[in-house]
């Protein structure tokens, strides 16, 4: 059955990879979407100590259901959920901050989901953070990174990012092997109702018309995504090596950047200061 697929699946995954150890605490960054809700749901099951952790964007029509699915889910199941709110933390929602710096939506949501989701549960006592990237995510985020040939960002791209610094949190994809039509049939055969809609802010985004142009291949070729995600793999220490440089403490908030003040903090600055670009 496709419960039982995709859980062992996700079991397989972890052992493989070595992204959990016996009784680590961890926090799983749901969206209200079904990849999310489905992993939340899936490490809950496997008895492992995970609570939710919901990052309210403050986008008008589309937070407000996710927060709801979020809530309504976990409150179903009794696990925890922390949820963040941005205007607390950036001091305005996402819509205020792409108009006030005239910044592309995606990229200060990007941004700041990355800021938030390392520095949050450090404040816990947590150190690793799940997030729901499945299969078809990885594979069109590489051919993104190939395209710009973005060395940096394909050395990251991997099931696990350790604590390379005491200011990280892990970060593990336990779905990575994980077809996203398997995960979407999972949802449906445990009756979860994840929100539907997309993001009114990524309309029209390149990545989303490369996800289209992969799904046609993964048609025509079925598996040639999972043998492109396994080759990569394989062959990633070689963007790996040349990703290593030197982090200092930001200035103004302790998190670990390559400059003075981090891109949190100088989207802050930018912000208070009204300027754009």
């Amino acid at each position: 059955m496709v419960k039982e697929r995709v859980i062992e699946s996700v079991k397989e995954t972890i052992e493989r990879f070595s992204l959990l150890e016996n009784g680590e605490r961890l926090f799983v960054a749901v969206s209200g979407g079904k990849d999310s809700l489905s992993l939340l749901d899936i490490l809950w099951k496997l008895g492992y100590d995970v609570q939710g952790f919901f990052i309210d964007l403050g986008i008008k029509g589309y937070s407000e259901p996710s927060r709801e699915a979020c809530e309504r889910f976990c409150k179903d199941r009794e696990i925890p959920l922390l949820i963040v709110d941005i205007k607390e933390e950036l001091g305005m929602t996402i819509e205020e901050a792409r108009r006030k710096t005239g910044r592309e939506p995606c990229s200060v949501c990007g941004m700041v989901r990355r800021y938030l989701m390392n520095s949050i549960p450090l404040r816990f006592g947590v150190e690793t953070m799940a997030t729901g990237h499945n299969l078809d995510d990885e594979v069109n985020v590489i051919f993104w990174n190939i395209i710009r040939w973005d060395f940096d960002s394909l050395a990251r791209q991997s099931p696990i990012l350790p604590r390379s610094h005491p200011r990280f949190t892990k970060k593990i994809k336990p779905l990575c092997l994980t077809y996203e039509r398997d995960v979407a049939n999972y949802a449906q055969a445990v009756g979860i109702k994840p929100v539907e809609e997309r993001c009114p802010l990524s309309k029209g985004a390149t990545l989303l018309k490369l996800k289209e142009f992969l799904n046609k291949i993964e048609d025509e070729h079925p598996g040639i995504k999972r043998r492109f995600y396994e080759g990569f793999l394989e062959r990633r220490e070689r963007w790996e090596r040349r990703a290593n440089v030197e982090l200092r403490e930001c200035a103004l908030c302790g998190q670990p950047t390559t400059g003075e003040i981090c891109s949190f903090c100088r989207l802050k600055e930018r912000v208070k200061e009204g300027k754009r670009g």
